[in-house]
């Protein structure tokens, strides 16, 4: 009775609710190229006052253990940024405002080592990120006034691989983490309205959504199964 569950009580299973943010760059180099195509359009000097900044992202996700190096996992990603060509003076106010946000579902799987109470894990996690790009114009010239919205999706395919370190406190565990998210597979930015029009920029080309950039995040995750032994 013993040698049959031995194994099971020195690599018995975690299921893992872990929630992560942190801060994460992004590429967007089609959407910065849309900036400037605006700056040089104009008939008058305005300038770019956000350009696609680094921002937050939050991951909540839900992980199984499986043996006592390996752990596999489903997340629910959200991260968002924006841009803002503007000027304003005495005669009135131009505002070109940019928000694009991407709600993304993936699978993970780490491979691990524990010591004593820290792991060491590299993460490889593949998942769509569907983008929601939201285009705001406004121009006033002393008492008249005129708005112009848009707003386009695409679906892209991403990979991340990343590292990350954490420590066993009480029935947490407290992590750091750090990663490149690749844009593997890029869709076209397609109007909500009719999915017949694209974001184009100069020579008809179409205009991609590029989350790619480093993500940084803290994490804290709780061993369900603590819960239930007790």
């Amino acid at each position: 009775m013993f040698l049959v569950s031995a194994p099971c009580h020195l690599y018995s299973q975690e299921v893992n609710i872990v929630i992560e943010s942190g801060l994460a760059a992004f590429k967007m180099s089609d959407l910065k190229t849309m900036n400037e195509m605006v700056v040089k359009s104009l008939p008058f000097d305005v300038r770019i006052t956000e350009d696609y900044p680094d921002y937050y992202y939050y991951k909540p996700s839900l992980t199984f253990t499986l043996g006592k190096s390996l752990s596999v996992g489903a997340v629910l990603y959200y991260q968002s940024t924006g841009s803002r060509v503007s000027r304003s003076d005495y005669s009135g106010e131009y505002l070109f405002d940019s928000r694009i946000r991407a709600l993304s579902p993936a699978v993970l799987v780490c491979v691990f080592h524990s010591a004593n109470k820290f792991r060491i894990g590299f993460t490889n996690e593949t998942g769509v990120n569907f983008s929601k790009l939201q285009l705001n114009e406004h121009i006033e010239i002393y008492t008249q006034s005129e708005d112009n919205k848009a707003s386009f999706v695409s679906t892209n395919l991403y990979y991340t691989p990343s590292v990350n370190l954490s420590y066993l406190l009480l029935n947490c565990r407290l992590g750091i983490s750090a990663g490149y998210m690749f844009d593997i597979k890029k869709g076209s930015l397609s109007n909500t309205e009719s999915k017949r029009i694209t974001l184009e920029l100069a020579d008809d080309k179409d205009a991609y959504a590029d989350w790619t950039g480093f993500r940084l995040g803290l994490s804290l995750s709780y061993n369900l199964l603590l819960s239930a032994r007790k």
